[in-house]
């Protein structure tokens, strides 16, 4: 005999389930984690993915009929913002989908932070908590699409509450524990590289889930779901759609093959745990996800990407490090060592954003001018991110450099730490990579365009992103308005094809920018 199973969709996404007991139902529902029973409702609950598993298995097992509730309707949305068409379908599923809770998970360099602003916009005030090296690409991309963004950086915040008045605030996870009681009546909550929420017994996960339960509206963002294994999901769920895959345990047991065994305790004592390191029924945990999660490729938007991107990072510097240095004495002696000085400030920056493009899987070149800073940045990367990052510099003969090269091409994914002007030997070498993280800076567009030119070229495949890190009130920012800027005029009004006569235009200007720098100093130093 088949029983009738009513369905009730409400308000955050979650589906109540009025049914008549049975024995046989209670024991399908209890294969998903997520489905439980509500005593004070006295209803079985559970997202769309989870019911929709237990009416499959309901049918085939002639155990009983349940309808889907229909998903309510969703108007098309609308904004001024010129988006390309895989983004403008990013913005509508995370309009439909962020008071359920909303994974966008499109690999790098699609546009999260563009699709991201431009669906919360009318859904304020809203919280963006992201890394610290973060924090400014969400108020610059804010400022590109017109959308305004505050970036929060004391420890001290005032005593007060958000009103939509103050529309969208970025943060890093950090400090979040210092300005919770003024964010926790957000009503939109964004989680940048969520992937950072992974572990749920840390206090920035107990205190991001807080901010989040108590907004309407919840998006996760990240290129890397997970790193290792399906567990590792479990939290980022948890934090956006509560309950949506059960308990730790339950998920554990289900998806990642969890078994207990005996380990030896601190005390020598035997200890009995579960072992979550395995996965197991992996398409029924992808159909679930393909629910309330947006993942797209490169190579899937291909034909709309361009292929290679240039970004400014700007981050904050300890003004002592940048030091007093007398611009009267300017040459470009002078320029280089100015440059050196920020670029060595940089460096604990520059290491998080290697971190978070080795997260995503992509493989990174980390360029700077002298020798000594290359260094620094190396044993940075070794000692922080415990990697050994491969290094071709100007103090090595030109045959070690290429071997360096050729080591580094056949460990993707892989950091490879250059001087700029040292690796222009084996150009097509270099195409293995498709991330560029520029730390110290150069005053001539044309080597700058060169270093670009040795990623960029014919046996490239994959779209390039080009990543100069600007030390906020230092020389950086010279270099930014009135070197880096001249590349991309010359590049639109020349294209991206016509190297040679690119080349000379950008060669001639560089006396042209010094003497530029030189008057602009006066009001930096």
């Amino acid at each position: 005999m088949w029983i009738s199973v009513r369905a009730q969709r409400q308000p955050d996404g979650r589906i109540f389930l009025h049914s008549p007991y049975d024995e046989k139902f209670v024991d399908i529902a209890h294969l998903f984690p997520g489905l439980h029973w509500d005593k004070n409702h006295r209803v079985w609950v559970g997202y769309q993915d989870s019911v929709q598993l237990l009416a499959k298995r309901l049918h085939e097992e002639k155990v009983g009929k349940l309808e889907l509730p229909a998903h309510p309707i969703v108007r098309d949305v609308s904004f001024t913002q010129v988006l390309r068409d895989y983004q403008k379908t990013g913005v509508q599923f995370l309009h439909s989908t962020m008071q359920e809770g909303a994974f966008l998970a499109d690999v790098l360099g699609l546009g999260k932070t563009a699709q991201t602003l431009v669906a919360v916009q009318n859904e304020l005030p809203a919280v963006v908590i992201c890394p610290s090296v973060l924090k400014s690409e969400w108020v610059r991309e804010g400022k590109r699409l017109g959308i305004d963004v505050l970036a929060l950086s004391s420890t001290k915040p005032p005593n007060a509450t958000l009103g939509r008045s103050d529309g969208i605030i970025t943060i890093n996870y950090d400090i979040i524990h210092a300005w919770y009681e003024v964010l926790k009546t957000a009503k939109t909550v964004i989680f940048d590289e969520g992937q950072a929420l992974s572990n749920s017994r840390s206090r920035r996960s107990t205190i991001c889930k807080d901010l989040s339960h108590n907004a309407k509206n919840r998006i996760i963002l990240t290129g890397t779901p997970f790193a290792n294994r399906p567990i590792e999901l479990w939290n980022l769920v948890d934090t956006i759609s509560p309950g949506r895959f059960g308990s730790y345990v339950s998920f554990g047991k289900r998806y990642c093959g969890g078994f207990q065994e005996e380990i030896e305790g601190r005390n020598k004592e035997m200890l009995r745990v579960w072992n979550f390191k395995g996965h197991s029924h992996i398409d029924e945990l992808n159909a679930r996800l393909k629910q309330f999660m947006l993942r797209r490729t490169k190579k899937e938007v291909a034909l709309e990407l361009p292929d290679k991107t240039r970004k400014i990072i700007e981050v904050d510097v300890v003004k002592k490090q940048v030091g007093n240095i007398d611009v009267r004495d300017f040459d470009e002696k002078w320029l280089r060592y100015a440059l050196s000085i920020s670029a060595e400030a940089k460096i604990d920056k520059v290491v998080e954003l290697v971190k978070l493009h080795l997260d995503n899987g992509s493989s990174i070149i980390v360029g700077a001018y002298h020798n000594r800073v290359a260094n620094e940045v190396r044993d940075a990367l070794a000692k922080e991110l415990g990697i050994e990052p491969f290094l071709a510099t100007g103090e090595m003969s030109v045959t070690k450099r290429l071997e360096e090269i050729e080591k580094a091409s056949n460990s993707t994914p892989c950091v490879l730490v250059v001087t700029t002007h040292s690796v222009g030997e084996g150009l097509n070498r270099l195409v293995f990579a498709d991330v560029a993280i520029i730390v110290e800076l150069d005053h001539s567009p044309r080597w700058l365009a060169q270093f670009e030119g040795r990623l960029h070229r014919p046996g490239q495949k994959n779209n390039v992103l080009f990543e100069y890190v600007i030390g906020l009130g230092t020389i950086d920012e010279l270099i930014r308005d009135r070197v880096i800027s001249k590349i991309a005029v010359v590049e639109d009004a020349l294209g991206q094809g016509d190297d040679l006569l690119r080349e000379d235009l950008l060669n001639s200007g560089d006396k042209d920018v010094m003497d530029e720098l030189k008057q602009a100093l006066q009001g930096l130093y």
